[in-house]
């Protein structure tokens, strides 16, 4: 059987849905041969469920001007790295607890050195933008000067 034949006894519909990537199928019942073509039709409702939005993370970091101020005159970029690690540890906490404990796993993330930390807390506290809490044994609290306090 050729092709012609075939598509001879679509209707105009079935012809068209045939052209717009549909698949000609046949099957049987009673002995008797019907053809149709199979569309297969996008679920707008569940294609929009199953579609989940990234996840949105920092885009900018918004530090006072006088804090990236200090920053730069302090010309030490662990400093300035310390910084970001601290104002996204307060970014990303539901609460926005202000101040923040700065653990070692966090700093890990920018690469910040144990003698980097020590270093740069000193010149962050030093620009007196930022307040920090020492406890022997413990992480450090560091405090935000610019933005409200909340524990």
């Amino acid at each position: 059987m050729n092709s012609e034949s075939v598509t001879s006894n679509l209707s105009q519909a079935q012809l068209e849905a045939l052209k717009n990537g549909g698949r000609l199928d046949t099957w049987e019942k009673d002995g008797k041969k019907y053809q149709m073509v199979i569309v297969e039709i996008p679920n707008p409702i569940s294609n929009h469920q199953n579609k989940k939005k990234p996840k949105r993370g920092i885009e900018f970091y918004q530090l006072p001007k006088i804090v990236a101020g200090a920053l730069i005159r302090a010309n030490y970029m662990p400093a300035f790295a310390l910084a970001v690690a601290i104002y996204e540890t307060w970014y990303k906490d539901y609460k926005k607890r202000n101040p923040v404990t700065l653990t070692s796993a966090r700093l890990a993330e920018f690469r910040i050195s144990k003698d980097q930390k020590l270093k740069g807390l000193k010149i962050l506290e030093q620009s007196r933008l930022f307040l920090v809490k020492r406890f022997k044994g413990r992480n450090p609290l560091v405090t935000m000067a610019w933005l409200p306090t909340k524990d």
